[in-house]
């Protein structure tokens, strides 16, 4: 039996989504840790002030429109996991690489126990 993709979100949201998370990152920007990610973000056409990078509308829009339509995620043994078409809903959980510890409010690496408390929040859902 197939069944229509979830939606949460209808186009009118959507495209409110889209416009709000274009001023964020165009006025806003984001902290960007890798230098190498600056970079090619300078070289797309964003400003990049440190860590700091904006992005302006048309540099996301010409990221967008050259994404392909199908992404396979592939497992271990190669073999596909899934097919992102836009026709079937994934869910999935996953860490950082780094967190915000919520106790003291700062970056930090991602530890051991982090992920021991992550697997129980997942189950617990």
């Amino acid at each position: 039996m197939q069944f229509s993709p979830l939606r949460l979100i209808f186009e009118e949201g959507i495209e409110k989504l889209h416009e709000a998370t274009m001023k964020i990152l165009d006025g806003t920007g984001l902290d960007v840790h890798s230098k190498k990610a600056r970079e090619r973000f300078a070289r797309a056409g964003a400003k990049v002030d440190g860590q700091r990078v904006c992005i302006p509308h048309r540099v996301v829009e010409e990221a967008l429109v050259s994404l392909p339509s199908t992404v396979r995620l592939a497992g271990r043994q190669g073999r596909p996991d899934c097919l992102l078409d836009g026709r079937k809903t994934y869910f999935s959980s996953f860490l950082a690489i780094n967190i915000v510890d919520l106790e003291i409010g700062n970056r930090r690496p991602c530890r051991l126990e982090d992920i021991r408390d992550h697997c129980r929040l997942v189950d617990a859902l």
